[in-house]
């Protein structure tokens, strides 16, 4: 492969500086580039070549790491997940306090899914998901893998650790998370209101949850779980 020209990799570089990525690495340049791409141009708008040519690499390099534009853009939705680490949020639950780890987690997943980024995100599978079903089911696959799957892992260890009671961790999960993203996300889709505040997502999460586990605990559990309405603001 030539070298690439300095211009490239700057423009690169600087990108991957804003995503907390290593200008120095090719498979991060890349996906630095193509979400830039995706984002301004769409996904059929997308040219593999110059995404290529901002990344500072060969079009043909880009095969190396994934086999297709739509691979390409499945990685760059996991990529910007897992800069989430979400689950790194999904511990242990110390002294039955559920809601404490999935708070963090719900937080962290909400914060991703409703910034400009995220919402730019789902509009643009959502617009051009007819056009190209790969794309949808690129995005909704990295989201499963990333965020879904995880969550529905931790509730299986809770029913088990008897800490609650669900007939099934897969339905609870889509339905939590649903609770904090689904409506607030048809919002910001719609154009009705600007971007949430961490304060709103905190206390979206915190209503959500509350819901949860009046649901799937007992009323002793409840008491000593559920976060108050509100509480966000009091936390540090």
């Amino acid at each position: 492969m030539s070298t690439p020209a300095p211009g490239r990799v700057a423009s690169a570089a600087s990108l991957r500086l804003v995503c907390g990525m290593d200008p120095a690495n090719p498979r991060e340049r890349l996906l630095a580039a193509a979400e830039e791409a995706f984002l301004l141009h769409g996904y059929g708008g997308a040219n593999l070549g110059e995404i290529a040519r901002q990344a500072g690499i060969s079009k043909k390099t880009i095969y190396k790491f994934v086999a297709s534009k739509s691979d390409l853009f499945a990685a760059v939705v996991s990529n910007a997940i897992a800069m989430e680490q979400l689950t790194r949020h999904l511990g242990e639950v110390l002294e039955g306090d559920v809601a404490a780890p999935l708070r963090a987690f719900l937080v962290a997943y909400a914060r991703l899914s409703l910034s400009p980024r995220g919402a730019q995100a789902d509009r643009l599978v959502t617009m051009e998901a007819q056009r190209f079903p790969e794309l949808a089911k690129a995005y909704a696959d990295s989201v499963e893998m990333a965020a879904t799957q995880p969550l529905i892992a931790w509730l299986e260890g809770q029913a088990r650790a008897g800490l609650i009671a669900i007939t099934s961790a897969d339905r609870a999960a889509r339905m939590l998370a649903a609770m904090v993203i689904l409506d607030p996300l048809k919002t910001l889709l719609l154009g009705q209101r600007g971007p949430f505040e961490i304060t709103e997502i905190e206390q979206i999460v915190d209503e959500a949850i509350g819901i949860f586990l009046r649901g799937v605990q007992s009323q002793g559990e409840i008491a000593a779980t559920v976060p108050s309405v509100g509480s966000a603001a009091t936390r540090s």
